[in-house]
């Protein structure tokens, strides 16, 4: 009968989001399509009794043997803990699957990563990097349609159509591509910006405890993971709708939109750049700097005491120009230096992401939840619109309770033999099974 639990519960496990699986490769029942711990032990009391049913379907039924879950409660939630029962399984799908060993692009030059779609190789480059649904080609084309032209002049629109001009609508009003002065200063003169924003879903109180995984191999599966199933700016990583586009960069900043991720990428990777380049520039230039600046305060003796400031100011505004051609080099998709001037180690912009990721996993505990959050957005726009990651666990803890009626030992002249009336026979079964 223990067994017999066990399967119940297994049995609502194995309804897990197939979607989730497919896209995230990790597992998760969303106990929302059960109607909660309570539609889930109705459905898996009734398991239970198709199970029992070679039992009792006779009249000669001695054992009277009966069995039902008097608890039954998800746990393990996808949002609790701090995303760690995500992280878990994410950590052991990197593992599983041999993709530490991308996590090493921190320090390895890899030009173009191949991305498998539908089974063939595509290589993505910065100019193809956005999806056609983002290009200011298309977003003309959304515009110049109107209703009338789906629907033709004068006729009522069907249920489907009403949902294919909502779809349009949206486009057209997603469509805010314009770039911002950092923007404009930092990218490329034709680099095009992704107007996608989200509406983040305010989650329930989940419990918080352990952290489950903080080994430093854990946390390389995790920015393999991470490298393996979200976008970023420069590399889609499949050709399904996307809530935000930017990913990678939404898992560093946080903010709702694609245009105030990459914003905010381009500010802190110009900022490391312009440090490196001062430095640099301060040690290698720092002479020639010095000699514009004497010159400079000779010509105006008013500004002889501002000499060193004169110098730093020259030093800041060549760095500011190397730094600047370093984001727009990244942005057209070439390798630039780690090092000012030392060829080395080069690295590309999916590199440079992958640094920045490392450092905010020591800096924040945001990660996992941020991931979790992709995943949510992407349920809504792809398959489920009222899909909720709070919803959704990883596992079930369950009591079952048996009962047993002796009725061949009740029969009198049984009775009479042992002597003595047989009594129920009742008992309880602790019952856990986890999705891994």
């Amino acid at each position: 009968m223990t067994d017999d639990g066990l399967l119940a519960a297994q049995n609502i496990l194995a309804e897990y989001e197939r979607e989730i699986l497919d896209d995230y490769h990790v597992l998760f029942v969303d106990s929302s399509e059960l109607e909660g711990d309570k539609g889930a032990k109705e459905k898996a009391d009734s398991y239970l009794k198709k199970m029992n049913e070679p039992l009792t379907a006779f009249s000669n039924d001695w054992m009277g043997t009966h069995m039902s879950f008097s608890e039954f409660n998800f746990n393990k939630g996808m949002t609790e803990n701090n995303c760690q029962y995500f992280v878990k399984q994410a950590v052991a799908y990197a593992k599983y699957e041999g993709l530490v060993d991308a996590a090493k692009r921190i320090t390895t030059s890899e030009a173009s990563p191949a991305i498998t779609i539908d089974g063939s190789k595509a290589y993505f480059l910065a100019e193809n990097a956005i999806s056609d649904t983002n290009s200011n080609e298309n977003k003309k084309d959304l515009s110049e349609f109107n209703d009338d032209e789906l629907i033709g002049e004068g006729n009522e629109a069907t249920d489907e159509q009403k949902e294919k001009l909502k779809e349009i609508d949206k486009l057209k009003d997603d469509s805010d591509t314009s770039k911002n002065l950092s923007l404009s200063l930092l990218l490329p003169a034709d680099a095009t910006i992704s107007g996608h924003e989200i509406e983040e879903v305010e989650w329930n109180v989940t419990s918080v405890g352990e952290k489950i995984s903080g080994e430093f191999y854990d946390s390389l599966a995790m920015q393999a993971y991470i490298d393996h199933c979200y976008s970023d700016y420069m590399h889609p990583v499949d050709d399904k709708e996307h809530a935000l586009m930017y990913e990678k960069e939404y898992i560093i900043c946080g903010k709702k939109s694609d245009k105030a991720n990459l914003t905010a990428v381009v500010d802190a990777i110009f900022g490391a750049r312009l440090l490196k380049w001062i430095a640099y520039n301060k040690e290698k230039r720092g002479a020639e700097a010095r000699t514009m600046a004497l010159a400079i305060a000779a010509a105006f003796p008013e500004a002889a005491e501002l000499e060193p400031a004169i110098e730093a100011a020259i030093i800041a505004a060549w760095s500011a120009v190397d730094a600047r051609n370093d984001v727009v080099s990244l942005f057209k998709g070439e390798k630039i230096d780690l090092m000012p001037k030392n060829s080395a180690v080069e690295v590309g912009y999916s590199e440079v992401l992958d640094e920045m990721i490392a450092i905010h996993n020591i800096v924040s505990d945001k990660t996992a939840e941020r991931c979790v959050r992709l995943i949510e957005q992407n349920m809504r726009v792809r398959y489920k619109p009222d899909f909720r990651a709070d919803s959704c666990y990883s596992a079930i803890t369950a009591e079952a309770e048996g009962k047993v009626e002796p009725r061949f030992f009740a029969l009198p002249v049984i009775t009479r033999m042992i002597s003595k009336a047989p009594k129920d026979f009742t008992y309880k079964i602790p019952i856990e099974a986890e999705l891994n």
